[in-house]
């Protein structure tokens, strides 16, 4: 395999250097090669893919935000070592030197630069079929607004990175926060206008149209702009190929209609991510559980509990609870999980907080009581705005436990994280609302200073 030079954007090593020599693997082409043929470009947006299953944001797995974000707040117990990273997020114990936020930070950073090299190269081709460069181009966008999007809302003002020139990245300052989302509307509003639509259930592995409209309802209702969340959900809500499917113990199979976005696991033989974390065959734990708190906050009708939360004794008596959404820890009978990114579900909800926070209280019940059916409890009666915001604050809590950080992200655009966790964890500041940036970084570019506000 060709060596080659690349920069890995914002990673320390043991020196300054800005650079490593390394063995590309076989879905990390060489510039040169890459966008001579569209297959060559879909193969590196596959070694994409591949690492947002392994490690980061929207990772499944131990190394994921999920499970990161779930221990940091109020979804899960850590059973790891101490101060290994789960044990770092789980005991708030997260400084600017933990490795906790320098992996999540450089594992998101190196797949930033991979998205921009990625849009340079299609930019440069002149060979490749335009509609194939559109919609590849589209794809690369569309990770590089919602990669952005994590980042900021996890870490604050960040660099907003559309270039693959170490020149330029070693010397990125951060972007003010309304900057931010404004580079990532115009990323996903550009992918949005370049992808598109996919229809297909079941074969929902690259980002579509209708991803690009979901993602930008959630920058919306950071932003406050109802209107804009209502009005770029439109067309999903009316599209009869992404009904929910009302059989809930079926949520999670891989040919769900409701999916937008899935990944499939690393082989046909492998089971998802997910399914190996969360899914306890025995107890006590070594990894996670779910905080009893969890489970006891549904009430006994609702099907989430029964279909999504499992529970395990171990030898003497106790008992341990896990999230179940994905069952199938063995592929003897065939591969039936995929794990799923996007779904329809976050889209009802975000249309259902909208149009209550518009005080269109009878369209914002009838979006809201759609997940309340589903779920096999009784219609929601009409109320005040502030009681109904905060059945929806809990109706996402009881939809989306343990997506991708979903509860940390909800609790925040509530103003609710500080009210919430001092009861849950005793020891828990305001700062915590941000994580901090990593000292390693700040050593080798002062321009991201200052270090948040808090560490």
């Amino acid at each position: 395999m060709k060596k080659i030079i690349i920069l890995l954007l914002i990673i320390p090593f043991s020196s300054c250097e800005k650079f490593i020599e390394l063995d590309l693997p076989q879905d990390q082409i060489t510039q040169e090669t890459v966008f001579k043929d569209g297959k060559l470009v879909r193969s590196a947006l596959a070694g994409l893919y591949n690492s947002l299953k392994t490690d980061g944001f929207l990772s499944g797995g131990s190394s994921g935000g999920g499970v990161y974000f779930g221990c940091y707040t109020d979804e899960l117990i850590s059973y790891q070592m101490a101060n290994s990273v789960l044990d770092q997020f789980y005991k708030l114990n997260i400084r600017p030197e933990s490795s906790a936020v320098t992996a999540l930070w450089q594992k998101t950073y190196n797949q930033i630069y991979q998205t921009n090299r990625i849009i340079e190269g299609i930019e440069r081709s002149t060979l490749i079929e335009v509609n194939l460069a559109n919609q590849l181009k589209g794809e690369a966008l569309f990770m590089r607004g919602l990669l952005h999007l994590y980042l900021v809302q996890t870490f604050g003002e960040i660099p907003y990175v559309t270039t693959s020139d170490y020149t330029i990245s070693q010397h990125v300052s951060k972007d003010k926060i309304v900057d931010i989302y404004n580079k990532i509307e115009t990323d996903v509003l550009t992918a949005k206008s370049l992808l598109a639509t996919n229809t297909a259930i079941g074969t929902r592995f690259i980002p579509s149209k209708e991803a690009a409209q979901l993602i930008l309802s959630r920058l919306y209702l950071i932003q406050k702009r109802w209107d804009d969340v209502i009005k770029i959900t439109d067309d999903l809500a009316q599209n009869t190929s992404f009904q929910l499917q009302q059989d809930i113990s079926k949520a999670y199979l891989k040919d769900n209609s409701s999916t937008i976005w899935q990944l499939s696991p690393t082989s046909a033989t492998a089971t998802t991510y997910e399914a190996n974390i969360h899914y306890l065959r025995s107890a006590p734990p070594y990894n996670i559980s779910l905080q009893p708190e969890l489970v006891n906050s549904f009430t006994t009708d609702d099907l989430r509990l029964k279909n999504w939360i499992g529970s395990i004794n171990d030898a003497s008596g106790k008992k341990y609870y896990y999230a179940s959404k994905y069952k199938q820890y063995s592929t003897v009978n065939g591969q039936n999980e995929y794990s799923i990114i996007l779904r329809n579900e976050e889209v009802i909800l975000n249309r259902a907080e909208a149009y209550i926070q518009k005080e269109e209280l009878t369209k914002g019940l009838s979006e809201l009581n759609i997940i309340a059916s589903r779920a096999g409890l009784a219609a929601i009666q009409m109320d005040s705005k502030e009681n109904l915001l905060n059945r929806i604050l809990q109706e996402r809590q009881h939809e989306l436990f343990t997506e991708f950080g979903a509860r940390f992200f909800d609790l925040k655009r509530y103003s609710r994280l500080d009210e919430t966790m001092i009861n849950v964890k005793p020891q828990w500041k305001s700062a915590f609302v941000l994580l901090p940036l990593p000292e390693s970084e700040l050593l080798l570019n002062t321009n991201l200073y200052p270090q948040n506000y808090g560490y």
